[in-house]
């Protein structure tokens, strides 16, 4: 006697959304760290040729001051600055910055000294600053503190301030590099603002631009699992759904009081086509269409049976017939014999 096993309910999830779900978090991981370590590795290329050219630019506006001419100026400054506004040498230094600004646009230049009186940072020179005119920031003004922390590290060697920030002409990023004497003492400190706009706009454009292609990917992607999802869940959601109607009919009986179960012409093996219209079988395939020809065998072994059954009852017939005319003809004997 079979038993009938009866399976605990429990939440069910599809094998599509499974895969789905799967592929999306393969997917996202994958993408995700991918696209931050392209756009890493992108934007750390632009910021290092935004290293180089600042260097260069730094290095090179430091070769032309005249190292000795700026400290006797800054020494001699120290006594009586505000003589020094049309000091030919404060005019030649003036110039000197003027043009490596305008041999780089993107840059503004400041000169710096400790003061010997106060140990306090002061400005020399600037390429903002005109020479026939009053000077902001002016000769020998003190430096604000939050600047002096940043130029007195620079004393120290050369160094790159690459976090941006905004003043009112604009974004910027800096370095500080020493000047120093032909003793190699450091006799004062050049200060370069490299402009960050085009550095923060590569940045946004490497961003969006990756972002884009990698989005397009990512669901482009998806929606290939989404395919390959829905080709190897529809044959078994078909599968399954004939394998239920089987199961359903008389709780799978084949046989009902002991007569063909009728229903099983109703089961359409036509929907098992699907399983044919692949170029390749694979596993569920082959399972689909096995149990294809399992049912085909199924209902060609019931209509044989039906149809002996139909045979056998129709032979019966015939024998009751045969049975009923003799009884009729014997009968109809008996009263003819009786008559005479």
């Amino acid at each position: 006697m079979s038993q009938q096993i009866t399976l605990k309910p429990k939440f069910f999830i599809s094998l599509h959304l499974k895969l789905l779900v799967s592929f999306t978090i393969l997917f996202s991981c994958y993408f995700i760290g991918t696209f931050l370590w392209f756009y890493d590795f992108v934007a750390n290329a632009v910021q290092r040729e935004l290293e180089i050219d600042m260097v260069s630019a730094l290095n090179g506006a430091a070769t032309g001051i005249e190292v000795e001419e700026f400290a006797a100026l800054a020494q001699e400054g120290s006594l009586k600055p505000a003589a020094y506004r049309n000091d030919p040498r404060y005019q030649r230094h003036l110039a000197w910055l003027k043009v490596v600004e305008r041999m780089e646009p993107r840059i503004r230049i400041e000169t710096f000294v400790r003061d010997g009186k106060s140990s306090k940072l002061v400005y020399i020179g600037s390429s903002t600053l005109s020479a026939t005119k009053a000077p902001t920031p002016a000769f020998f003004e003190p430096v604000n503190e939050a600047k002096a922390q940043r130029l007195a590290q620079g004393l120290l060697g050369p160094t790159l301030f690459l976090t941006p920030f905004t003043d009112a002409e604009g974004t910027w990023v800096s370095s500080v590099t020493p000047l120093r004497n032909k003793q190699q003492q450091v006799i004062g400190g050049i200060k370069m603002d490299f402009r960050a706009g085009r550095l923060l706009d590569l940045q946004a454009m490497i961003r969006n631009q990756v972002a884009f292609t990698f989005i397009l990917i990512y669901f482009s992607l998806l929606g290939v699992a989404y395919i390959i999802s829905r080709t190897i869940t529809d044959p078994l959601i078909a599968l399954t759904a004939i394998v239920n109607q089987v199961n359903n009919l008389t709780n799978g009986l084949i046989f009902q009081g002991g007569q063909p179960n009728s229903d099983l012409e109703s089961i359409d093996l036509a929907k098992f086509d699907h399983f044919t219209k692949y170029p390749f079988n694979d596993e569920v395939t082959t399972l689909g269409l096995a149990v294809r020809q399992m049912l085909l065998q199924i209902k060609l072994r019931v209509q044989d049976i039906v149809e002996r059954e139909r045979a056998e009852k129709q032979y019966m017939a015939l024998v009751e017939n045969i049975a009923e005319s003799t009884r009729l003809y014997k009968e109809s004997l008996q009263k003819l014999f009786h008559q005479d």
